[in-house]
């Protein structure tokens, strides 16, 4: 059994306040925006252990694909691979097809 504390907080325009942090020792994530697909980047964080690596991207476009309308998909993975070297490395790979990322639900 895992569990797992989310504390949610807003305020507008604070540029000192990270969107999300997550902490996989605590098991817990804060969050200044509540917008889904913060949730999945802190998740993915969570699930790995790990920061912005590779292995990060690779669960948060799975994360992404699961959870967001295609639309979505399409343009926070852009975002992502714009924002991330890990993630513009999985994508020019080739291994991002491999995963059926970009065009069907991963197994």
């Amino acid at each position: 059994e895992v569990s797992l504390h989310v504390d949610v907080h807003h305020h507008w325009f604070n540029r000192e306040c990270d969107m999300g942090v997550a902490d996989d020792v605590k098991k817990s994530i804060e969050l200044c925006d509540t917008h889904p697909e913060t949730v999945l980047h802190e998740l993915a964080h969570l699930w790995t252990q790990d920061y912005h690596t590779k292995s990060w991207a690779r669960h948060l476009f799975m994360l992404h694909k699961e959870y967001l309308s295609k639309e979505e998909v399409a343009f926070f993975q852009k975002e992502t691979v714009r924002r991330y070297k890990t993630a513009r490395e999985l994508v020019e790979s080739g291994e991002i097809k491999k995963l059926c990322i970009c065009g069907r639900r991963v197994h």
